[in-house]
C-alpha cells in the first residue's frame, strides 16, 4: 500500500470514529486543539504505519512499545525537579495516540487482527492512562509535599 492510500485510510478511520462520538475534526474554529491533535496523529500515524509495513513490524510489537512508552512517560513525569524530563513525558503522552492508531491500522491492513491484539491494545491504553495519572499525582505530591495528591491518585484509579 502506498503512503497516500494510507493517509486516506487514516483520515477516513479517524473521521468515522470521531463522528460516532460527536467530535468534528474538520472544524478548527469549533475545537482548535482537537483539530490540530487529530491532524498530527493522522499524519504521524500514516508515516509510522508506512514505515512499519516496509520493515514488517508486527502490530503487537507496536502495542508493547505503546505500553512501554506510557511507563517511561509516567516515570519521567513523576520527577518534579527536572523540567527536561517533564517535557519529554508530556511529549510522550501527547503523541501516544500515534502508536495507538498505527498498531490497529497495521493489523487491519495486514489482516493480522486478533482477539489478543485487541485486548493488548485496550490494555496498553488503560496502562498509559494509569501511568499518566500516577506520574502526574506523584509530580504534584513531590512538588507541593501535600498528601492530598496521593489520595487523589487512589480515588481516580
Amino acid at each position: 500500500m502506498n503512503f497516500y492510500k494510507l493517509r486516506k485510510y487514516h483520515y477516513k478511520a479517524v473521521n468515522m470514529t470521531n463522528l460516532n462520538v460527536g467530535v468534528d475534526i474538520n472544524n478548527f474554529k469549533k475545537s482548535p486543539y482537537t483539530y490540530l491533535k487529530s491532524i498530527f496523529n493522522i499524519e504521524a500515524a500514516s508515516m509510522l504505519t508506512y514505515i512499519s509495513l516496509k520493515l514488517r513490524i508486527k502490530p503487537n510489537s507496536m502495542s508493547f512499545a505503546y505500553a512501554t512508552l506510557g511507563g517511561i512517560g509516567g516515570a519521567l513525569l513523576a520527577i518534579p525537579s527536572n523540567d527536561l524530563f517533564n517535557l519529554i513525558a508530556i511529549t510522550i503522552f501527547f503523541s501516544s495516540g500515534v502508536l495507538d492508531e498505527s498498531d490497529g491500522a497495521l493489523a487491519r491492513i495486514n489482516n493480522q487482527a486478533t482477539d489478543f491484539g485487541s485486548f493488548l491494545d485496550a490494555w496498553a491504553g488503560k496502562f498509559n492512562y494509569t501511568c499518566f495519572i500516577v506520574g502526574l499525582g506523584l509530580h504534584l505530591f513531590n512538588k507541593n509535599n501535600d498528601f492530598y495528591f496521593l489520595i487523589l491518585i487512589i480515588i481516580i484509579l
